[in-house]
């Protein structure tokens, strides 16, 4: 995963929308295996990425957020969670 991940930045730079994709699906990886702090991590650092170069009503910038809902629920974190899934 680590070696995908700095092949997209070498290839397209740090803030890419393909490195931020690749950080993105890492953050996925990690939260379906329970692995919530390294999901988030991964997931916020791709919402952030997206939103620089993608702007804030990008679809892939909303995706970003959703997840970001969805791992506070896993999380048992519903306070969080439901400003994220509202916007």
């Amino acid at each position: 995963l680590d070696q995908s991940l700095a092949i997209r930045q070498r290839v397209h730079g740090a803030n890419h929308k393909f490195t931020a994709q690749t950080t993105h699906d890492i953050g996925l990886l990690f939260a379906s295996q329970g692995n919530y702090a390294e999901a988030r991590t991964h997931l916020e650092k791709a919402h952030t990425m997206r939103r620089q170069a993608l702007g804030e009503d990008h679809s892939d910038t909303i995706q970003s957020v959703m997840e970001l809902g969805v791992l506070c629920t896993q999380e048992d974190n519903l306070l969080q969670a439901e400003p994220l899934l509202k916007q």
